[in-house]
């Protein structure tokens, strides 16, 4: 193997070993601030469990439409404009 192909092969090796290092957590986000609703929607969306990057994000558009239906009855009542799940990812 040539001088290149040892080196895209090393950089490849490197960042996949980042990659498993990384930290992803799904971000529950409610505007205005409302914590009895944050709790709400992640008591409603359920554990995120051990997901990668990947499996994270296609969690996260699933968990956005479970937000909203744990919203509904704190948006007829209080003034919630915005409620998000967000996929946030933690580099180590």
């Amino acid at each position: 193997m040539k001088f290149p192909g040892r080196f895209t092969s090393g950089f490849l090796l490197l960042f996949t070993s980042c990659a498993a290092l990384a930290q992803s957590e799904l971000d529950v986000r409610v505007k205005p601030a409302n914590d009895e609703l944050k709790a709400n929607v992640e008591g409603y969306i359920g554990s995120v469990g051990d997901r990668d990057e990947e499996a994270l994000l296609r969690f996260s558009r699933g968990a956005e439409e479970q937000a909203k239906k744990a919203a509904r009855p704190w948006a007829t009542t209080n003034r919630i404009s915005r409620v998000r799940c967000v996929a946030v990812t933690n580099r180590a």
